[in-house]
């Protein structure tokens, strides 16, 4: 679902105002109509903020997640490596067992 803020409104058409026979417009009336526009434009610049933030977290949780593989794939290159150190000492010390027998074979032989 994308996230966007909310489109001004065109306070032309969104404003009603009365006939000029029924114009009786009193200062708490304009008082009133400002608070609310006010409170509208911070409504608007709080839900864009709200978007932003949405964005920025979403950016740093894809962020977050990459790295989690790129150290899971590395966790996983590293065992690997082990393992094949591993291998590569198991045959190295039957290599040398090998040699080891092999010298005591002959040496048992030649006696």
């Amino acid at each position: 679902m994308a996230y966007e803020a909310r489109t001004f409104l065109n306070y032309e058409n969104s404003i009603k105002l009365p006939s000029s026979e029924d114009l009786t417009i009193d200062y708490s009336d304009v008082k009133l109509n400002l608070k609310l526009l006010n409170k509208y434009f911070e409504v608007n610049t709080l839900d864009e903020i709200l978007v932003r933030r949405r964005n920025e977290f979403k950016t740093r949780t894809e962020h977050l997640q990459k790295r989690k593989e790129a150290l899971n794939e590395r966790e996983i290159m590293f065992k690997e490596r082990i393992i094949r150190l591993k291998k590569g000492n198991v045959i190295f010390l039957l290599s040398i067992l090998t040699i080891v027998l092999f010298y005591l074979v002959m040496k048992c032989i030649l006696k």
